[in-house]
This record gives structure tokens, C-alpha cells and sequence, in this order.
């Protein structure tokens, strides 16, 4: 009678394991399943998104492709599928004259109640706030006034630059902007030091990725407009970058239609708009390494930035455009 009894028991446990451990593994299993489940849609959602936005090619040594001006093909087929492209247009010569206009340019501009020495862009001791001229628009990236010497004007005349822009736009009834030169200073491992050492991290000032458009007021319908820089020397990664969200332009309106809670209330209907906190653009960001003497023309419905300057030598730069 025990016998049975104790049989009876053990298989009423074995039973009630049986069930139990049944349940446990058909949960796990469907916890792993919908975790799997989740993780594809991940990978779906990413090359979606990586899709939309491109990546901009680059060369053997990580600089963004360029291409020749007189290779419309190319560089007009680049625009179109990542809102941006790289057009050598200065040559080294023509470089280095302009950095030297760039020089005397910023001494003119200097405040004489502040100023100590002139600017020397090799010499990071007259560097200092008070020799910067434009105040804290210039000791950011621009310089605070319009250029107007020969060199610059050379430059937004060239036939290389004008041709570019006039392939682009596919007709040559353009008018040329008259822009500033950039800026940025080296704030690391500067030879010879400042007076505050060989680190100077209170120059450093990155650009935050924005458009050149209201994306919830933009008129889509019209023609695109295109902005753009020469780098007077090479752009680097220490030395700062810019900025591009690649493919962005083409799908700012249904950003815009998608995300209406994303639009800054007090936002100008025209003007610089900063990508709000949480916008999907940030996390598909390039960082473009530019060759001295290349022009990075850029769709003004872009995303775009620039990167803050680590290294020791400045980031200069001259801005053009044309419309």
C-alpha cells in the first residue's frame, strides 16, 4: 500500500514538473522569439535609414572624394544622392595667396583699443581674444566682415568655381555672394605656447548640425539653392571637419511632415533652425575631411555642421556661393 502510494506521488510530481517545466522553457522561448523579432526589425530599420542617408565617398586616405570641375557628370550625380560634393578648384599657389590675403584681412579688422600685435597665423601667441577682430562672431569660426580683397574675389570668379556652380544649377544666369573668410583656431599643442600653455580649450567651438531652411515652412517647390566653402588648407579631423547629414536634403519635407512636434515654437520662418534634440538625422552625421584647394558645395535644405578644432593648426576657409 505504501509502495503505491509512494508511486502515486512520484508520478504526480513528475506530473506537475513536467507542466511547469513545459511552461517555463515555451516562455523562453517565445521571450527569445520576440526578442529576435525585435532585433530584425532593428536591422530593418537601420539599412533603411542607411539607405536614406549615404555615405559619402572618400579616397585611399579618408578625405572626401574629389572630383575635377570639368567632370560635371560626377559631382553633379554625387549632389544628387547625398545632398553634397567636392570640387578641386584652387590650386596650391592660389591657396597660399589667399591665406596671406586672409592674414592682412584679419589685421585690418583688428580692434586697436585690444589688440596687442598683429595676427601671425603661424604664431599661436597672437592668437589671443584681444587681437581677434568680431568680437564673439569671430573668435568662433567667421570673420566679421564682408572680404573684399583681390584674392577672394579671384577666387569667387574663378572659372572653376563659377563653372561648378553653373553645371549645378544647369544654367549660367547665377550672381555670386560675397562672403566671409572662416576661421577656427588650433587649441592643442600649439608651438609655441600662449601665455595659458600649449592647450587652449576656451578656443574650441563646434558648429551644431542645422539647416539653412525652416523644414515645416520651407517651399519645397522651389528651386534648390546650394551654398558653399573652400578649404585653404587641409581639413582634417584635429583640425575640424565639416559636417553633412549625406542624402538629408532630399527627405527634409517628409521629416518635416512626420515630425510636427519636433518644431521649435519660436522657430524664424527663415534663417539657421538647429536639428532638434532627438531628430533621427544625428545619428547618420559624416564628417568630411577636406584637401586644400576643394570647394564642398552643399544643398541648403541640409543637415550640416563642423566639428571643433583639436588639433594645432587652424582651420581656415573661404566662403562662397552663388544663386
Amino acid at each position: 500500500m505504501l509502495r503505491s502510494l509512494v508511486g502515486s506521488e512520484m508520478c504526480i510530481r513528475d506530473s506537475i514538473n513536467a507542466e511547469y517545466g513545459g511552461g517555463n522553457t515555451r516562455r523562453m522561448a517565445s521571450e527569445r522569439a520576440d526578442r529576435r523579432a525585435a532585433y530584425e526589425d532593428i536591422l530593418a530599420q537601420r539599412a533603411t535609414e542607411e539607405a536614406l542617408f549615404p555615405r559619402y565617398p572618400t579616397d585611399g586616405d579618408g578625405f572626401a572624394l574629389c572630383c575635377d570641375f570639368d567632370a560635371p557628370v560626377v559631382y553633379t550625380q554625387l549632389l544628387r544622392e547625398h545632398g553634397v560634393c567636392v570640387v578641386q578648384v584652387l590650386s596650391e599657389a592660389q591657396c597660399a595667396r589667399t591665406v596671406a590675403a586672409l592674414e592682412r584681412d584679419m589685421n585690418a579688422q583688428q580692434n586697436p583699443y585690444t589688440a596687442t600685435c598683429a595676427i601671425d597665423l603661424t604664431d599661436p601667441r597672437t592668437w589671443e581674444t584681444g587681437n581677434w577682430p568680431g568680437g564673439a562672431r569671430g573668435v568662433k569660426f567667421l570673420s566679421p566682415a564682408i572680404t573684399l580683397c583681390r584674392e577672394a574675389f579671384a577666387n569667387r570668379l574663378s572659372d572653376s568655381v563659377y563653372h561648378t556652380f553653373a553645371n549645378i544649377y544647369g544654367h549660367e544666369e547665377l550672381v555670386c555672394s560675397l562672403d566671409c573668410f572662416g576661421v577656427s583656431r588650433g587649441t592643442a599643442e600649439l608651438c609655441p605656447p600662449t601665455h595659458s600653455g600649449s592647450v587652449r580649450e576656451d578656443w574650441r567651438w563646434p558648429l551644431p548640425l542645422h539647416w539653412h531652411v525652416n523644414p515645416w515652412t520651407h517651399d519645397y517647390s522651389s528651386e534648390p539653392v546650394y551654398m558653399g566653402l573652400i578649404a585653404l588648407v587641409d581639413h582634417d579631423l584635429p583640425t575640424g571637419a565639416h559636417l553633412t547629414v549625406p542624402g538629408s536634403s532630399a527627405h527634409l519635407h517628409t521629416y518635416a511632415e512626420e515630425h510636427p512636434q519636433h518644431r521649435p515654437p519660436d522657430a524664424p520662418v527663415r534663417g539657421t533652425i538647429y536639428l532638434p534634440k532627438r531628430c533621427v538625422m544625428k545619428k547618420h552625421v559624416q564628417p568630411l575631411r577636406l584637401r586644400a584647394g576643394s570647394l564642398v558645395v552643399w544643398d541648403k535644405c541640409q543637415a550640416h555642421g563642423a566639428s571643433q578644432n583639436t588639433g594645432p593648426h587652424p582651420r581656415l576657409m573661404q566662403f562662397v556661393r552663388y544663386i
